[in-house]
């Protein structure tokens, strides 16, 4: 071999970006001129100097001087105040509601014959949890919708979804998210940072997998993208988490409640995630045993898996 992996990687993606370049080249007739630096000074002027004035009446003014300009300019360079009240910060939301919300959200990937693959994904906003990923050639609002019904089986939904605008969800997605008791709430036009927590996961995955790789086709990229999941999931560590896994790791100990047929302790542990049914477990079992205070240094304490039978028990 003359050449390293790295240099035909880099070839790849200069291609597509050639491709590109010469795709969207600027053709012979340019677009609409910009409008004069005076002209938006003096809509600005005109907007502060009369607050009450709206887009309309300062076009008004602007036509008897004799500018030619549309109300839709008026409106771009104005700068109007928010009479409305005032609202809670992203920063906020999303700290009230994280456990209840997830991010949907598309990205593209090229292939080695210069093709776009789309992939689709949600993630939880409170356990950074990938809960589904597919890839399509072709979206539509059939196969984005099919895609939420297999991320929420038997119930498993969130209460909020945030997403962009893409014309890819259709205009009923919205009102059928609601059916299922899923509000879907719209982010501002050209503003990723409202949902951020889909953006950085989209970067991460990215740099820590496609941008080293070179995908083939759609089955390739499905299999590249499913191994990152098990790996995202449950075995990288996140700083929001605490250096922990989205997939937290409860190895407790369980104490079964030892009745006249049931002598002695019996101890369990639990791999999982925070599952409705590990929580009713513990509050039955908090329920009939109080645990001691050392009983509960050593619940918090284990990071090995104990599992019913095995003759490796806790230090009592």
């Amino acid at each position: 071999m003359f050449v390293q992996p790295e240099t035909v990687i880099r070839w790849q993606r200069t291609a597509w970006q050639r491709y590109w370049t010469w795709k969207s080249r600027r053709s012979a007739t340019p677009g609409r001129s910009r409008v004069p630096k005076e002209v938006r000074e003096l809509i600005r002027r005109l907007a502060r100097e009369n607050p009450r004035w709206g887009s309309v009446r300062v076009l008004g003014e602007l036509r008897k001087l004799g500018y030619d300009i549309s109300s839709r300019t008026v409106r771009r360079y104005r700068r109007s105040r928010w009479h409305g009240p005032p609202s809670q910060s992203w920063r906020t939301f999303l700290k009230n509601h994280a456990p209840h919300i997830w991010a949907a959200d598309f990205f593209t990937v090229q292939t080695l014959t210069l093709k776009t693959l789309y992939v689709f994904l949600f993630i939880s906003h409170g356990q950074r949890q990938l809960i589904h990923l597919n890839v399509t050639p072709h979206p539509s609002a059939e196969w984005v919708w099919r895609q939420l019904i297999e991320a929420t089986p038997w119930g498993q939904q969130p209460k909020f979804l945030i997403r962009d605008r893409d014309c890819c969800y259709g205009g009923s997605f919205n009102s059928r998210a609601a059916r299922l008791g899923i509000e879907a709430i719209l982010t501002p036009v050209r503003a990723p940072k409202a949902n951020a927590i889909a953006e950085r996961v989209i970067g991460t995955l990215r740099r820590e997998c496609l941008d080293h790789l070179i995908i083939i086709n759609e089955r390739h990229l499905r299999a590249v993208l499913r191994e990152y999941e098990a790996y995202y999931n449950n075995g990288r560590p996140h700083r929001t988490l605490d250096l922990e896994t989205p997939q937290v790791r409860l190895l407790g100990l369980v104490r079964c409640w030892s009745g006249r047929s049931w002598p002695g302790r019996y101890w369990a542990a639990c791999t999982t995630s925070t599952s409705g049914w590990l929580r009713d477990l513990l509050q039955i079992r908090m329920t009939f045993c109080p645990p001691t205070g050392g009983e509960m240094r050593r619940f918090s304490a284990v990071r090995t898996c104990h599992r019913p039978g095995n003759s490796t028990k806790p230090a009592q």
